[in-house]
């Protein structure tokens, strides 16, 4: 059975989710085990730095559209883009310092764009989306495999002066793949879209727009936007240009994300809320969104952050990180964090589970990656003392 794909609907009811399980107690039993509230047996955090422990890789990327052969694409603080294969098994990469396939070089500093390369899923093969800094400018770039000689060919976008990547696509088989950038119009932040080879649809998005993200399995993208006395939530579909508010209660949302739940056949909705708590939000019958409730994993961490969903068994569950400080760029300075996974809708072994070390401190960008047997979480661990060098941690969720 394919574990991924998430159009097929595994249970034959639909129901509602029931919030209030993901409340459900964890037990600390020891620094590196828990027990876990759903089968009552131990859990054995299993967390191991894989790239190489002398070197430093900043704001990996995963391409997650085939589980058999995903590939990890990032920068390094030279300016060259690199890709390397993923182990669909194991989940590491070779060599270590994930320089495998050269892609090209003087891409801007990240440490500027605060934003590294990003996979756009498409019908060739997937590409890489970038920003290079050419002539004094930032610049948007792609990059395809060519199957004949195995290399990533490099292509300047047409009209992509004074933007910087954001988001690709992320529709698997994308026959129009697209882009959401960063530019500036009179000095202000702007987000805007544009289909990666054809320049006339590039469109800017409403003033006000913050964290937009594609909504797989539509030509559509969610982000905030500041409402009258709290940040909301809303749906924009690119071919119309109409916008749809899908939230109203009054607390501060950020970092939405959007899926379709095969546990209960409706679109779900995730983001925090207050940046403390995570709420999840349901689709009826009726296009409403209704807000089913939030959760709040056992940390001490007063914060939570980047919630990503991932499908495994039918369920769904989303990944995130626990953190001290509010802000991404204080988390790259001081403070300590967490990496959770929490079980929202289907049926599963666990409701909430810490993978992290707690050993580990300092730590970013919390992403999953479902592969052929399991599904791991990787993070960046920051180094203290070393110009803030990174290593990337594989930590398993115990799903297989």
């Amino acid at each position: 059975m394919d574990r991924r794909h998430i159009g097929i609907i595994v249970l034959a009811t639909v129901h509602a989710i029931s919030c209030a399980a993901l409340f459900a107690k964890q037990e600390v039993i020891g620094p590196w085990s828990y027990v876990d509230e759903v089968t009552n047996r131990p859990f054995e955090v299993d967390d191991v730095v894989v790239s190489d422990p002398d070197g430093s890789i900043i704001d990996p990327e995963f391409d997650k559209s085939d589980p058999s052969s995903p590939r990890m694409v990032w920068q390094d603080l030279e300016g060259d883009l690199w890709v390397a294969d993923v182990d669909p098994i194991t989940g590491t990469w070779w060599p270590l310092d994930g320089r495998q396939f050269f892609v090209d070089s003087g891409l801007a500093n990240i440490f500027e764009t605060r934003q590294g390369p990003e996979w756009a899923y498409d019908d060739q093969g997937n590409r890489v989306v970038y920003t290079k800094f050419v002539r004094g400018r930032v610049r948007l770039y792609q990059a395809s495999l060519d199957p004949a000689s195995g290399a990533y060919l490099p292509e300047r976008l047409k009209r992509g002066i004074n933007r910087e990547v954001r988001r690709g696509s992320t529709n698997v088989g994308d026959t129009q793949p697209v882009v959401l950038y960063l530019t500036k119009r009179r000095n202000i932040d702007r987000i805007g879209w544009r289909a990666l080879d054809d320049p006339s649809t590039d469109t800017l998005l409403p003033k006000g727009v913050r964290q937009p993200r594609w909504v797989s399995g539509s030509r559509g993208l969610i982000a905030t936007f500041r409402g009258k006395r709290t940040t909301q939530i809303f749906y924009h579909a690119i071919n119309s240009g109409r916008s749809t508010q899908l939230t109203f209660d009054a607390t501060e949302k950020r970092h939405p994300t959007m899926w379709y739940d095969p546990a209960t056949g409706y679109q779900l909705l995730a983001a925090t809320m207050d940046e403390r708590n995570i709420g999840i939000w349901r689709q009826d019958a009726s296009k409403n969104w209704i807000l089913e409730g939030s959760f709040r994993p056992q940390t001490d961490l007063p914060y939570l952050t980047r919630p990503d969903w991932f499908i495994w068994d039918g369920a769904s569950y989303l990944s995130y990180m626990a953190h001290t400080e509010k802000s991404a760029q204080e988390q790259n300075v001081r403070g300590t964090g967490e990496a959770w996974v929490t079980r929202v809708s289907g049926a599963g072994p666990f409701q909430h589970r810490r993978v992290s070390s707690p050993t580990v401190t300092r730590m970013k960008d919390v992403e999953n990656l479902p592969l052929l047997s399991t599904v791991y979480i990787y993070y960046e661990e920051i180094l203290d003392g070393d110009n803030g060098r990174r290593l990337v941690h594989r930590a398993a969720t115990g799903l297989e």
